[in-house]
C-alpha cells in the first residue's frame, strides 16, 4: 500500500510527483532507517457528504516502531 498510498499523495501535493518521488526516494536510499517508512504510512478516508460529494481529502501519516509515540500507542506525552 505504501507506494500506491505516496503516489496518490504527490499527485496531490506536487506539480511534478515523479520528481518529488524520485527525490524522497534518494533521500530514504541515503539514511539507515532502522523501519520501513512505506510500511508504515496509513491513510484515513472520509465519506461523502451532501455538500462533498467526493468527501474530504484524505489524512496520511507515518508512525515510528518502538517509539512510544503517534496515534497507535495512545496519547503518551513525556
Amino acid at each position: 500500500m505504501g507506494d500506491e498510498l505516496l503516489n496518490r499523495l504527490f499527485q496531490r501535493h506536487f506539480p511534478d510527483p515523479a520528481a518529488a518521488r524520485a527525490r524522497l526516494e534518494a533521500h530514504l536510499a541515503s539514511v539507515a532507517l532502522p523501519f520501513d517508512l512505506k510500511a508504515q504510512l496509513r491513510e484515513i478516508t472520509f465519506p461523502p457528504q451532501p455538500s462533498l460529494p467526493d468527501g474530504l481529502p484524505s489524512v496520511v501519516y507515518y508512525f515510528v516502531p518502538n517509539t512510544r509515540r503517534g496515534s497507535s500507542a495512545g496519547a503518551s506525552h513525556g
